[in-house]
């Protein structure tokens, strides 16, 4: 059985909200007027890095907010898929994206953790 005290933060669901500190939806339209997409190039790296050319790289974004760094990356790689569990956010990274070329946003939410415990730390 799962105990509360094992996972201390809200889980993360339709209908909950995604932060104590912001309001999401209504932030989204200006969301990035106080932020920018920092270390790409790491984020590229880190893909052209793996077994499937950077061309051919089908990436997920999860938690892509309004899409400054699927923004980056989708002219790079085969595919993306962005998610986001606030609409406002992903209105605002469909626009970014829009027309791109093996571009996708859904609207989905991590509900829990595939682990019941927490992970090692070591």
């Amino acid at each position: 059985m799962h105990h509360p005290a094992m996972n201390p933060l809200p889980p993360v669901a339709f209908g909950w909200p995604m932060s104590t500190y912001e309001d999401y939806s209504r932030a989204s339209p200006r969301y990035d007027e106080t932020r920018v997409a920092v270390g790409t190039e790491i984020v590229l790296g880190a893909i052209a890095a793996g077994p499937v050319p950077l061309a051919g790289a089908a990436v997920l974004d999860a938690a892509c907010g309004t899409g400054s760094y699927a923004a980056v990356l989708a002219p790079r790689v085969g595919s993306l898929s962005m998610l986001d569990a606030d609409e406002g956010m992903l209105s605002v990274a469909r626009r970014k994206l829009t027309p791109s070329r093996g571009s996708t946003a859904a609207l989905a939410a991590c509900r829990s953790s595939p682990s019941r415990t927490r992970p090692s730390m070591r």
